[in-house]
């Protein structure tokens, strides 16, 4: 395993739970391990302002909120 892997914060936000255990089972094989994820775009800014990860893996088609708005909302 990777240090740097170890060490990278990465937080997946997706509506489709399959895909978030997807995504975390690969990410878990590389060797990361610092991984949080959300189904909810209103809960993202709060958690991604908490967690401050060096990576986010954004579904950009999600309802209530797209991935575009979030993305607008880090600028």
């Amino acid at each position: 395993m990777s240090s740097n892997a170890s060490r990278t914060r990465i937080l997946i936000l997706d509506d489709q739970v399959l895909n978030i255990e997807v995504l975390l089972r690969i990410l878990e094989r590389a060797g990361y391990t610092d991984v949080r994820t959300l189904t909810d775009p209103l809960q993202f800014m709060a958690v991604f302002q908490d967690y401050s990860p060096d990576l986010v893996l954004l579904d950009l088609h999600m309802p209530r909120r797209d991935g575009f708005s979030v993305l607008k909302d880090l600028e």
